[in-house]
């Protein structure tokens, strides 16, 4: 049987389109709920009916937890039309309560002294830490 993963209820700060097809989402960190550069969420919708298979969503984190919220980016769009649950995101209000499960991944630097490159594709945002600092690289 598998594992059941750590569940959050969250409230929505704010949902803002940046472009046509792309959106920031804010949200409240659950007391008690860290993370580390590299690692993911699984995001659910409580309030709203998606009628996709997939009810929740896995987004990378755009933010660490000393910046005091959690930060998501995310295309709606995938050919044309946004999926259920994007669409249903775009509908989120400031207070309007959703569901943050994990944190997930092991994509996370060790505290090396060495050099290192790393390249990343796609609309994922994930900071990456500075070896022993736990910042992102710009």
């Amino acid at each position: 049987m598998a594992e059941e993963l750590p569940s959050y209820a969250s409230k929505v700060i704010s949902v803002r389109p940046l472009t046509d097809d792309y959106l920031e989402i804010l949200l409240e960190i659950p007391a008690g709920f860290t993370w580390e550069a590299g690692q993911y969420m699984r995001l659910g919708l409580p309030t709203k009916e998606v009628t996709d298979q997939k009810k929740v969503r896995a987004l990378s984190f755009a933010s660490l937890p000393t910046d005091g919220h959690i930060l998501l980016g995310t295309r709606t769009r995938q050919h044309g039309k946004p999926s259920s649950f994007k669409a249903n995101v775009q509908t989120l209000v400031p207070g309007e309560e959703i569901q943050i499960l994990g944190p997930l991944g092991k994509f996370t630097l060790k505290d090396e002294d060495k050099p290192l490159v790393l390249f990343a594709s796609g609309v994922g945002i994930t900071p990456y830490p500075r070896p022993g600092q736990g910042t992102p690289r710009h």
